[in-house]
């Protein structure tokens, strides 16, 4: 009498209240089965109205416990009845797991034994399964019912009722303990399934005294292997009676506890590391930006291979660039090429950006580096943003919210690493795909770009990352800062030509250098560089 209505397992909402001479309970009567379903505590998967039609309820959410158990007795077990354990479907092999706990070693070097391998990969595949149900919920319904509060007891039962003979597991048989079982296993995978204490072999072996001079030798930034600090630890040991021999596993356990290797990770691997891993990051609304509301500016190294001295013929990436981005459409507004990051390449990517825009941004951020702190650079920026509410300020160092850095690390990954002559993206990097091409760069260095040549080079460089596709919208860059801004501010050259009176040797302008300064790109008598 179970049957799927809607993807439900009920059964006929007559059975509950029906004759007992008709093969029903007639364990509630119509105008009580009535009111539970109106309160929710019977759950209705097909109506009954109309000729020929009947009413089904929802077995799992059954909340008297009492007659669902009656239905089960009469019934039979849903589990055995409807063909078998829906669960198993989703039971599939999981070979990480397998790997992972067939590499595992006890503090005493030896591996898991093969019953064991076997147990703990299978308590890995049925909480995988119930995961992928979790993620299904048509499948969720279907198996266990509507009421949240019900299940994990149906999800528990399902787990129970696994062939042990086929299913060689070991999970809790408690609903409330299996739920706790998977949530940590949510979180910290494969290795809540190895013993707590299994790694300190004896925790009296592993005290805060030894425990301290293990961790102080992991973190040095010298980078010790953990053989490395277990030799170190053994010659130390001869001087304390109470330190213990132990072994590799055991030293690798205690020190990959997480509240240690959060200790260890910023000694050994540096800040960046450590806040990329740990560090709390703070997500911006961004539904009410709009074009120009938000400038970053930044600057870094122009990974092309380039001559950069005639005299000697030396090859090198020695080029900067100092580029300003509209961080709502992430077009390039602004930029300067040149072989120095100071304030007269601010200026000049401030200048072409006020061109593009030509109105005032509400808010402008930029690294910590000299030439931006400078006093005359700072009171251009205050000229610069917009008078109702504007704001500017330095990004705080190392902060990954710093949005230039990370349009930085996508246009040279996408267009700059694209030329043939570029050197890669960092010394650093480990993919194969990121890393420059030496023998072919010396093979046709004679067809190197000079300098010159790299500057139309970087503007096509732009031209293709402003026209390239937004990530978030289906248009491109370009187009996406032709968005409609709700608030701007007009503003022209001449707005802040009286604070922009920089020149490279720190003078004010004179009238002559300062219209010099405004005109079209010239190479200036004074100035090494192009304007």
């Amino acid at each position: 009498m179970y049957a799927y209505q809607n993807n439900i397992l009920s059964i006929p909402a007559k059975f509950l209240y029906g004759s007992e001479k008709e093969g029903n309970l007639e364990e509630i009567t119509y105008k009580m089965y009535s009111h539970w379903r109106d309160r929710g505590k019977l759950i209705v998967t097909k109506q009954g109205r109309g000729k020929g039609n009947e009413a089904w309820v929802s077995f799992y959410d059954i909340a008297d416990q009492t007659i669902k158990e009656k239905v089960i007795e009469v019934l039979g077990n849903p589990k055995e009845v409807v063909v078998y354990n829906q669960l198993e479907n989703y039971i599939v092999p999981d070979q990480k797991a397998a790997r992972f706990f067939a590499a595992h070693r006890k503090p005493d070097g030896t591996a898991l034994s093969f019953e064991k391998q076997r147990e703990k990969a299978t308590n890995a595949m049925i909480l995988n399964a119930i995961q992928t149900v979790f993620n299904d919920r048509g499948a969720l319904t279907k198996m266990f019912g509507k009421k949240r509060i019900l299940i994990w007891q149906n999800i528990t039962e399902a787990v129970n009722a696994l062939d042990r003979t086929k299913w060689h597991f070991k999970l809790p048989g408690n609903y409330r303990s299996l739920r706790r079982r998977y949530e940590k296993y949510i979180k910290y995978s494969y290795p809540i399934f190895i013993h707590a204490n299994e790694g300190s072999d004896n925790a009296s072996k592993i005290s805060k005294d030894n425990g301290d001079f293990l961790l102080a030798q992991y973190c040095l930034p010298i980078k010790l292997s953990i053989p490395e600090v277990l030799e170190r630890y053994e010659i130390e040991r001869t001087k304390h009676k109470g330190w213990k021999s132990l072994t590799n596993n055991a030293v690798y356990n205690y020190l990959y506890q997480p509240e240690r290797e959060r200790i260890w990770t910023l000694s050994r691997h540096g800040r960046e590391t450590y806040d990329r891993k740990y560090k709390h990051t703070v997500t911006r609304d961004k539904s009410n930006w709009f074009p120009n509301c938000y400038w970053a500016i930044d600057g870094t190294k122009l990974d092309w291979v380039h001559f950069w001295d005639d005299s000697s013929n030396k090859m090198g990436a020695k080029l900067k660039i100092d580029v300003m981005f509209d961080v709502y459409s992430e077009k390039i507004i602004g930029w300067s090429l040149s072989f120095t990051e100071n304030h007269i390449e601010h200026f000049k990517t401030i200048k072409m950006a006020v061109n593009e825009a030509g109105c005032r941004p509400y808010f402008m951020t930029y690294d910590n580096q000299g030439g931006h702190k400078m006093a005359r650079m700072q009171t251009l920026y205050n000229s610069l943003m917009a008078i109702n509410k504007g704001h500017h300020h330095p990004n705080k160092a190392k902060n990954h919210s710093n949005p230039a850095e990370q349009l930085f690390k996508r246009i040279q990954q996408q267009v700059i690493n694209k030329f043939w002559f570029s050197d890669g993206q960092s010394i650093t990097v480990k993919r194969d795909d990121n890393k420059m091409n030496v023998d072919f760069i010396l093979e046709n260095k004679a067809s190197l770009k000079t300098v010159e040549e790299l500057y139309q080079a970087w503007e096509t460089a732009v031209t293709i990352w402003n026209n390239k596709k937004h990530p978030h919208f289906n248009e491109t860059r370009n187009e996406v800062y032709q968005h409609e801004m709700p608030m701007r501010e007009e503003l022209s050259l001449f707005d802040i030509m009286d604070k922009m009176w920089i020149d490279q040797k720190k003078k004010p302008l004179t009238q002559g250098k300062l219209i010099l300064l405004f005109s079209k790109p010239l190479i200036s008598t004074d100035c090494p560089i192009q304007l």
